[in-house]
């Protein structure tokens, strides 16, 4: 069987996807619509080597799109994002799709295009990629019944507005719970500019409170030299996960039980999640609905940080 996948932006992030599924040693049709010719020359010269499973077109509009596709991935910047959705859903029918974070940044674009969704019956997930982590799925499954944990995520300059959604969503999927408030209070009170044009960085903690009692602190220092790390916390317990070094330690009381590896997977390596999607239009990565909830409390927090009003239709500067 040879499955049409729609890729609508093929950047940087876009091309990640196209890695990922010319390793799934699969037949596949791909469309891949990108508006910048020197992205759409870089994804043929990624995709060359692999003309004999898949073939390819690349186009700059979703003009002459077949009438339905197994898979539509919208990889564009979250600010065009709507736009892209809707043009694609004009054009055809996707059998699933798969959203790039920052998803939405108006409350109005999170609910209405969950609205469209669920009219069209079309199910989605947002990739954030770390549930397809084989060993953040081991440690899941380590933590187990516990409730009330708590997440502590740190480290210099690692551009907390981009990011931070990511480690809600993995909080929710390790520890089966959800954030019922995020707190700017600890974000510094001024803005920096961010690697993406129009768009800005805090420095300072995002504090999510989360149903089970526990909470998730997200903080990016100014100050540099501090390595990213994510620690967890139960009682007496935690488990510091460092993902550049690929190392995982448990502690009790504040003595080492056991290191052992960790593999931060690279998105060419989770070809696992492709293949779910494609095989049962299911996916481990957080649904839809679940990921505006996460986005709603982070884009708010942003907002309210920025003086922006939470119902306003002005887009947050965050991509």
């Amino acid at each position: 069987m040879k499955h049409t996948i729609l890729l609508a932006g093929s950047g940087n992030i876009g091309r990640r996807h196209l890695q990922a599924l010319s390793g799934l040693n699969r037949r596949l049709n791909l469309i891949i619509i990108e508006p910048e010719d020197s992205a759409r020359q870089a994804s043929a010269a990624l995709l060359a080597p692999f003309a004999g499973q898949i073939a390819f077109r690349l186009q700059s509009d979703s003009a002459d799109l077949p009438t339905s596709v197994d898979l539509a991935i919208i990889a564009t910047s979250a600010g065009p994002r709507r736009k892209v959705f809707e043009s694609l859903i004009s054009a055809t029918h996707p059998n699933f799709i798969l959203f790039e974070k920052i998803l939405f940044t108006t409350r109005r674009d999170l609910d209405e295009c969950e609205e469209i969704l669920s009219k069209l019956e079309i199910p989605a997930a947002v990739n954030c990629g770390r549930r397809g982590f084989h060993d953040y799925g081991r440690l899941r499954d380590e933590l187990g019944s516990r409730r009330g944990l708590s997440m502590n995520v740190f480290g210099s300059d690692w551009n907390i507005c981009s990011n931070g959604i990511h480690f809600l969503d993995l909080a929710t999927h390790l520890f089966a719970d959800m954030p019922l408030s995020v707190s700017e209070a600890e974000l510094e009170p001024h803005p920096v500019p961010s690697r993406h044009p129009g768009c800005i960085e805090f420095f300072g903690s995002l504090v999510a409170q989360m149903a089970g009692g526990g909470a998730v602190k997200l903080t990016s220092l100014r100050s540099p030299g501090v390595p990213f790390a994510i620690e967890i916390t139960h009682q007496k317990e935690k488990w510091t996960i460092e993902e550049a070094k690929g190392r995982l330690t448990y502690e009790i009381g504040g003595q080492e039980q056991y290191s052992r590896p960790f593999e931060a997977m690279m998105v060419s390596r989770m070809g696992h999640l492709y293949t779910e999607i494609l095989d049962s239009r299911q996916s481990r990565l957080p649904s839809y609905r679940t990921s505006a909830i996460h986005h709603r409390l982070f884009v708010d927090a942003i907002r309210r940080r920025l003086g922006m009003h939470l119902s306003e239709d002005m887009p947050c500067p965050i991509s």
